[in-house]
């Protein structure tokens, strides 16, 4: 995980506070629609109500590394092997296979054992310990 954390002047953190607060959902007991202003300006004309605010904040970056999470779902929820038909069988779609004698076959989805089918990579990053 990378986690940023960022420092905001306090007029930035009021200005984004007062729009979750406006923005948040409570039903019967919303808080009313209310104009928030920010510190952008209308050049061209200065009566001119502009939406946002304009800031720099510096951040902090870690990573953190976390090795087995209870109860956290694959990415691919798929990833049980399950019974196949040998007649329905396709190597192109499952390569990772359990032949359990006829007439089943158990097999698990290809993108559950190869991250690269999902996009993923097998180059190791530069921020990735020796473990």
């Amino acid at each position: 995980l990378l986690v940023n954390q960022y420092a905001h002047s306090e007029a930035a953190y009021a200005y984004w506070e007062k729009l979750r607060v406006s923005n948040n959902d409570d039903g019967l007991y919303n808080t009313q629609p209310l104009r928030i202003k920010g510190n952008l300006k209308s050049v061209a004309n200065p009566d001119l109500d502009v939406l946002g605010f304009f800031c720099a904040s510096s951040v902090k970056s870690k990573r953190i590394f976390v090795r087995r999470v209870d109860d956290l779902q694959p990415f691919f929820l798929n990833c049980e092997p399950h019974e196949s038909n040998p007649s329905d069988f396709s190597i192109a779609r499952y390569r990772y296979f359990i032949d359990v004698g006829k007439p089943s076959l158990w097999v698990l989805e290809n993108e559950c054992v190869e991250c690269t089918l999902s996009g993923g990579t097998t180059v190791k990053p530069d921020y990735m310990p020796n473990i």
